[in-house]
């Protein structure tokens, strides 16, 4: 748990803040409580948008008249060798 001062001045520049404000908020407040609290907050996050994604997607193709295309999403992506910086042939 954050020290209560530190809190109070993260949530009043919160509260403060316009615009997005409100979809990064509770990133900032895990973040404060700590990495479990952050990558459950992450993790949330990541599953709200590929609902969101698939559901566009779906609607479009539907409207279309058109079959709904087949989506996948890494989770991760390892790559061996990269050596990056280098200018394509």
């Amino acid at each position: 748990m954050p020290d209560a001062a530190l809190r109070d001045v993260v949530l009043k520049r919160l509260d403060a803040a316009a615009g997005y404000a409100n979809e990064w908020r509770p990133l900032v407040l895990a973040a404060l409580e700590g990495q479990v609290e952050l990558q459950k907050q992450l993790d949330d996050c990541a599953a709200k948008t590929a609902t969101d994604t698939t559901a566009v997607a779906i609607a479009t193709a539907t409207a279309a008249g058109e079959a709904p295309p087949r989506i996948a999403f890494f989770r991760s992506l390892t790559v061996e060798g990269f050596r990056g910086g280098l200018q394509s042939a």
